[in-house]
């Protein structure tokens, strides 16, 4: 029996795999082929008999990230009660830094907030 992960540890999980799956290409191939292993390299728990299928969301932005990543794990928990988890693994966020400021740069390098139209990442 797994354990299960708190709202805190999981979106820590899910945001090394969503940082890792952005910048490494043979991680984000991986997902396709092995999703179970990128997600336990990342920490998050999915046991052997969930069906895990990947998406990538579409859309705006969550009005309220905190809220929009609470919903995703509550979502999350279920699909592990009913061995189907969908990891949604939106498109690698564009920074344009050409147009940044010194103190926007700063901003982005000590970590920013990211939300997609379902869960937020911390950059």
């Amino acid at each position: 029996m797994s354990k299960k992960q708190g709202l805190e540890e999981f979106t820590d999980a899910y945001t090394k795999l969503l940082v890792a799956v952005w910048t490494d290409e043979k991680v984000a191939d991986r997902l396709k082929s092995d999703p179970h292993s990128v997600a336990a390299d990342a920490g998050l728990v999915i046991p052997q008999d969930v069906e895990i299928t990947v998406t990538q969301p579409t859309g705006e932005p969550a009005e309220d990230p905190k809220a929009a990543l609470k919903a995703y794990y509550d979502e999350f928990q279920q699909g592990l009660a009913d061995k189907a988890v969908v990891l949604a693994v939106q498109a690698a966020p564009k920074l344009d830094t050409q147009n940044l400021s010194s103190d926007e740069l700063a901003s982005v390098a000590g970590g920013r907030v990211y939300c997609s139209s379902i869960v937020c990442c911390c950059c």
